[in-house]
């Protein structure tokens, strides 16, 4: 492995993706717990709100298997910066629009320059250091801050340039990280040139199947819960929070989410980290089904950083996964399979909760964690040597 440093002081490449990565989150979330009532401002359906979601879920994953292949072929650096110069022009034009299906269909479209990214960025950590736990731990807690600090100045800023300028604002920061990541990063294992396969089996043995499975019930729960549109509906239509309100509820428990991924990091790098995954996700799920009956904040707070946890073991228990040549492929075949099999959930979830009420799509991701947790028992066949 080469050295990730030259003869000038250079960060190490996973802070450098760790740390852009939280300031692209930061500015995300000034607008992103909004997103459904901005959208109904402009004339949306709550279904058409539950459909926009699931599309933008969609275009994140089905593209991360096509980023994850190339970024093994021609190299990291080329996937992670090109779709970023285009993100921040989509997002530009997204704040200028007043028609909802066109802001629908480009944050869609927006959603997969960043299923381009994704593979690339993790694999890029994973290229860049054998124990890549504790880098994946900063990003999420980098991640996390960016979740807790971002709605509440959000929340402060609303008053002054709307959504619409918040949207706009994303787009400017999005250009300035990808400059930064220009500079900045550079690739450290070289690219394919032997003309072998491009894909290759992502399943090819009992632990992949177990961990496949796992990410792929893990993002069922997530579409189900924090991925989709329901806490901020509950919110907004039943318990009457105004837009502020909404971003300040998310506030205090990601940032609890941030203080602790930097401290679980050894923890959850080693055996832990399936019992990690398991125990994480059943315990978010479990908790905002009591909100969702209940909805008092301090469950939401209880509940969030939970989904940290869940976050820094799924991505370590890919990381386990493939070689140096396929690392990318395999983080972006499973993360595109899960997408595609969850991406229709906040969809359906919409249908569950006009049929049996508000907290059947929280009912559903307990569901869903449960299972999880019994094919994640099957820890005797995920060895990490």
């Amino acid at each position: 492995m080469r050295s990730t440093t030259d003869s000038r002081w250079r960060p190490h490449i996973g802070d450098v993706v760790a740390i852009s990565v939280g300031v692209v989150v930061f500015f995300m979330y000034t607008w992103n717990y909004l997103l459904p009532s901005f959208l109904k401002s402009l004339g949306a359906s709550n279904e058409l709100v539950g459909l926009s979601f699931s599309l933008n879920f969609f275009a994140y994953t089905v593209f991360q298997v096509i980023g994850g292949a190339f970024s093994d072929r021609v190299g990291r650096k080329p996937l992670i910066v090109y779709p970023g110069y285009v993100t921040a022009a989509l997002y530009l034009l997204i704040a200028l629009l007043r028609n909802v299906h066109a802001v629908v269909v480009l944050s869609a479209v927006a959603a997969s320059m960043s299923a381009f990214q994704w593979p690339a960025m993790l694999a890029l950590i994973s290229d860049s250091t054998e124990r890549p736990g504790r880098y994946f731990a900063r990003m999420e807690s980098f991640v996390s801050l960016g979740i807790g600090i971002g709605p509440f100045v959000g929340a402060l800023l609303l008053p002054f340039v709307g959504v619409r300028g918040l949207l706009a604002l994303y787009g400017v920061v999005n250009f300035a990280v990808t400059i930064v990541r220009e500079i900045w990063i550079t690739d450290i294992r070289q690219p394919k040139t032997d003309g072998g396969r491009l894909v290759v089996n992502p399943f090819r043995d009992r632990k992949h199947v177990i961990v496949g499975l796992a990410a792929i019930l893990t993002m069922v729960a997530f579409n189900f819960s924090i991925y989709g549109p329901f806490i901020q509906l509950m919110e907004k239509d039943l318990l009457g929070y105004t837009d502020v309100q909404i971003n300040m509820s998310f506030f205090y428990g990601n940032i609890i989410g941030a203080v602790l991924g930097f401290y679980v990091a050894e923890t959850i790098e080693g055996d832990q980290f399936q019992l990690s995954w398991a125990m994480g996700l059943f315990l978010l799920e479990a908790i905002l089904l009591v909100w969702s009956k209940n909805p008092h904040i301090y469950l939401l707070v209880l509940a969030l950083p939970f989904s940290q946890v869940v976050h820094i073991a799924y991505n370590i228990g890919l990381s386990k996964l493939g070689d140096e040549s396929t690392k990318g492929y395999t983080f972006g075949s499973i993360n595109t399979i899960s997408g595609l099999i969850s991406a229709p959930m906040p969809s359906l979830g919409t249908g569950l909760w006009s049929r049996y009420g508000p907290s059947a799509p929280f009912a559903a991701a307990l569901l869903t964690a449960v299972i999880n947790a019994v094919v994640i028992g099957q820890r005797d066949q995920v060895s990490v040597g």
